[in-house]
């Protein structure tokens, strides 16, 4: 009788579908004369995603990031209150050198999983408009933990965050 349940239970667990976690790629661009630019005063923008905790916790986790790459990033607060209600950010009154834009463009979970898929894309524009950095990412998963029922974001967030900003280059020390 035990072993039939077992049985059971196997066929069962090769009957459920589950989909894999997909592999995601990474694509890096770099100004060719980046450290021409030394964008180091950022304004980090509201970031562009479908859930508001997400634009919140990913901005937040990027912000506080940049630092460690010798960044000087306004406050948010700074940048919020030159963010039009359409979304367009005017630097009048700042002396910047470059905004740092994030939008997460799709965020579905994948079946059977613990696992969010996820296509964005982080944009450094110096204020000139020259791109001076890209980080974009297709199809990659993140791990998404439960708390007390509910899926929690905040964990995704810091690792959409470390994906990009381990790949923004470090600023050299300013030459005198």
């Amino acid at each position: 009788m035990r072993s039939v349940v077992l049985l059971a239970l196997v066929i069962l667990g090769a009957c459920k579908s589950t989909q894999e976690v997909p592999e995601g790629r990474i694509d890096t661009k770099e100004h060719p004369e980046f450290d021409k630019f030394r964008p180091v005063a950022l304004a980090v923008t509201p970031v562009a995603a479908s859930s508001s905790s997400m634009r919140a916790t990913l901005r937040r986790a990027v912000y506080e990031r940049l630092f460690a790459k010798r960044y000087s990033p306004f406050k948010l607060s700074v940048v919020d209150a030159r963010v039009s209600t359409d979304g367009r950010f005017d630097p009048a009154g700042l002396e910047w050198d470059a905004t740092l834009e994030v939008s997460l463009t799709r965020w579905k979970s994948v079946r059977g999983t613990s696992y969010f898929a996820g296509d964005g894309v982080a944009t450094m524009r110096h204020k000139t408009g020259e791109i001076l950095w890209s980080c974009g990412f297709t199809d990659y998963a993140f791990l998404v933990s439960e708390r007390a029922g509910l899926q929690d974001f905040d964990a995704a967030a810091e690792a959409i965050a470390d994906l990009l900003i381990q790949r923004l280059p470090e600023l050299p020390p300013a030459q005198e």
